[in-house]
């Protein structure tokens, strides 16, 4: 029995991980889920072209448009490889930088020091830095902060845990709107948009990835 269950259960996470059941979600219109299930897919293969993709069409799909704030777009173009990389792609230059930096060192203890050599091992060093302290701060946000995504058609956000609370926004919020989890109480999310603004669902409407 224990087999069996290990076997479903390796289909289960197959399934999510290839984007499979995010695509039978997006097949049915089911924004909200389509992309909560591509976001799952893509913590357990971030290298997976194909979830990324779809990732994209689905949220082009969204009724909700909310911008990114202005802090955000100048991290993002600063920090390009950070966000702009999977990390998959960033573990491997750092492994590269760090192969080319071991090769350099050998070069300057057996030849000396040139120009040259010292300024490339500079620069080595900056994009071994880059790359790993890129993963190793993605590695300590994704253990400490909690994302989710809207699956009810309408939400209106409150300004409290409460339905007695005003809503936080001119609109409700609709299926397929990502944001970050501040706070939980119970039967309510605290939540934060790309943007900035903050509010009050139901834990009933969202799931979190």
């Amino acid at each position: 029995m224990k087999q069996i269950d290990c076997y479903v259960a390796g289909l289960a996470i197959k399934r999510l991980g290839d984007g499979s059941l995010a695509n039978a979600y997006l097949l049915k219109d089911d924004i909200g889920r389509a992309i909560l299930n591509y976001r799952r897919a893509e913590k357990l293969q971030p290298a997976n072209s194909d979830v990324l993709k779809n990732l994209t069409f689905a949220r082009s799909k969204r009724i909700d448009s909310v911008a990114v704030r202005t802090q955000q777009k100048v991290l993002k173009t600063l920090f390009f490889w950070h966000y702009d990389f999977t990390i998959n792609a960033r573990f491997v230059a750092s492994c590269i930088s760090f192969a080319v930096l071991f090769t350099l060192f050998t070069i300057l203890i057996w030849r000396g020091r040139t120009t040259g050599v010292v300024v490339l091992c500079v620069l080595t060093i900056l994009l071994f830095v880059a790359f790993a302290g890129s993963i190793g701060l993605e590695t300590f946000n994704s253990s400490r902060q909690k994302a989710g995504v809207i699956i009810s058609p309408s939400m209106i956000a409150r300004q409290g845990d409460g339905t007695n609370y005003s809503p936080s926004f001119k609109d409700p919020l609709h299926a397929g709107t990502e944001f970050d989890l501040l706070e939980k109480r119970p039967g309510w999310y605290k939540i934060q948009l790309s943007d900035g603004s903050q509010g009050w669902i139901t834990t009933n409407s969202a799931e979190l990835i």
